[in-house]
């Protein structure tokens, strides 16, 4: 047997010596392994590990994070239409507040993860959520509700109410989950109740007043401060003899709160139901006279006529993070109308009041959060239309009766 110059080479050949050489990974023993597997290891393409699907609050800040291997890391890419107030960006789908209410939806497209060896793709679906909770009385008198919490669409929560619901909820600044809300009706009997979305409907009292048509409901508070600044629920109501009553309570930890005081008379003669926002720092209360202008009343001073006048229930809301208090009402042209009062900007002067257009039937909703209001309406069809400043008229549907009650669950 002729031996080999370059030794025993075992089942190697001539030919494969001088391949492995010229390509530079000739190598004996586990070293020689490892650096075939750290050859490998650089030529990893895309997969795409993360969620095909994620839900957003609109009009909040929000971020999700998609996630793919491969060597060298991929960057991304989207195919199709994002919707407005929402990028791709290192990685990331991220939603700016900017993404107004009226862009609550689903939208499908594709996110694409690309490196030097290859592509990935994945069909995506963002839904976008309103944080808004929504209440109206149906046309059978029982109460229909949309949350973000719940199914989409109108849910029925049962009861026989006598108007639209107040919505409440206690403060959320910054918040991108949504808070659980309130809702107080009054009922056939007069009797103002309550219930949340996971618990039904229950007398607000022992300590019971005696309403027309809507109440209006606010919760304020600063906690988790200490337990000495808990969440305070105010509801205020156009009594049976035409004045504005109004009691309060501290929310407890859980369940349900109730009155178990009595009911303060704060007078005047109400002609629709009347709003409650905190403005100034001041519990304020806004209602519809006699001649149907809109009068402002405190819990410690009379009341102020504002020179505005309305058809229908006034609607009042208080943003958390500047303090700026909307009031929104429709104009005696069915229009709908806005003002605002921000202490630090306006000197606890109401600016406005400015139009928003549309054809209103009975009051309207305000929320806001940020420095935006948004409302919602029962247009002449009945069902629920919704607007905010950066975006224009949209429906909800629904079959309303007597207007809406809403409130934001997220700022």
């Amino acid at each position: 047997m002729r031996k080999c110059p370059w030794g025993d080479r075992g089942l190697w050949s001539d030919a494969v010596v001088v391949a492995a050489l010229g390509l530079g990974i000739f190598a004996t023993g586990s070293a020689g392994v490892a650096a075939a597997a750290d050859f490998t290891a650089q030529q990893v393409g895309p997969v795409i590990t993360s969620a095909p699907t994620t839900t957003f609050l609109a009009d909040t800040a929000a971020l999700f994070t998609v996630s793919a291997t491969g060597v060298p890391a991929p960057t991304f890419s989207v195919t199709g239409s994002l919707p407005d107030g929402v990028d791709l960006a290192n990685g990331q789908l991220v939603e700016e507040p900017g993404l107004g209410i009226g862009s609550a939806g689903t939208y499908h497209f594709t996110i694409n993860a690309t490196n030097p060896y290859g592509t990935a793709s994945q069909a995506f679906t963002l839904i976008v959520r309103s944080p808004v909770a929504v209440g109206v009385e149906g046309t059978n008198g029982e109460m229909y509700v949309q949350a973000p919490q719940l199914p989409s669409g109108w849910q029925p929560m049962g009861g026989q109410i006598t108007g639209p619901p107040a919505v409440a909820a206690a403060p959320n600044p910054d918040g991108t989950t949504p808070v659980q809300p309130f809702f107080i009706a009054t009922g056939t009997n007069e009797h103002l109740y309550i219930r949340s979305l996971t618990v039904g409907w229950r007398l607000l009292g022992p300590v019971s007043g005696s309403c027309i048509g809507s109440p209006a409901a606010v919760i304020t508070g600063t906690p988790p401060d200490g337990p000495d600044s808990p969440f305070t629920l105010t509801v205020a109501c156009r009594g049976t003899d035409n004045a504005l009553w109004e009691n309060s309570t501290t929310l407890p930890a859980s369940g349900l709160p109730q009155f178990t005081t009595g009911w303060t008379d704060l007078g005047g003669v109400l002609t629709a139901a009347p709003a409650a926002a905190p403005a100034d720092d001041n519990m304020t209360f806004f209602v519809r006279g006699t001649t149907g202008q809109i009068y402002t009343r405190t819990l410690t001073s009379g009341y102020s006529d504002t020179s505005w006048s309305c058809l229908g229930s006034p609607a009042a809301a208080t943003t958390t993070v500047s303090g700026t208090a909307y009031l929104a009402f429709q104009g005696t042209d069915h229009q709908l109308w806005y003002a605002y009062d921000n202490a630090t900007e306006t000197g606890s002067a109401w600016i406005g009041p400015a139009v928003r257009g549309g054809t209103l039937i009975d009051g309207p909703a305000v929320g806001a959060n940020g420095d935006e209001p948004y409302f919602l309406v029962e247009g002449t069809d009945q069902a629920v239309w919704q607007r905010s400043e950066s975006v224009g008229w949209s429906s909800i549907g629904g079959v309303a009766e007597g207007g809406v009650g809403a409130a934001n669950l997220a700022g």
